[in-house]
């Protein structure tokens, strides 16, 4: 899974279940983390990410080297992945 990597790194340092922290602090730190870093690269990689049909949200949210949340369906996951990682970015965008 070497696509979209910044999503990833975000993912496996803000919101890995290992970490203990709650949903509300994970996105507080990873806006704090965006913000820090390349954010035009990682609105980039969620617009990519998100309009492509093949990619598996439920794979980049639970596999073997993190997990974020564990989910039944693609469908779940993608609604899930939307409201921790886009909507905390592009909240002032249309």
């Amino acid at each position: 899974m070497s696509r979209f990597p910044t999503i990833r790194h975000m993912l496996r340092t803000a919101f890995n279940v290992e970490d203990g922290l709650s949903e509300d602090v994970a996105i507080r730190f990873y806006q704090r983390s965006a913000t820090r870093g390349d954010l035009e690269k990682l609105k980039q990689e969620l617009q990519l990410a998100f309009a492509a049909p093949d990619f598996s949200w439920r794979e980049m949210l639970s596999n073997q080297e993190y997990e974020v949340f564990d989910v039944d369906s693609e469908d779940e996951a993608r609604e899930y992945a939307r409201r921790i990682l886009w909507k905390p970015i592009f909240y002032n965008e249309r």
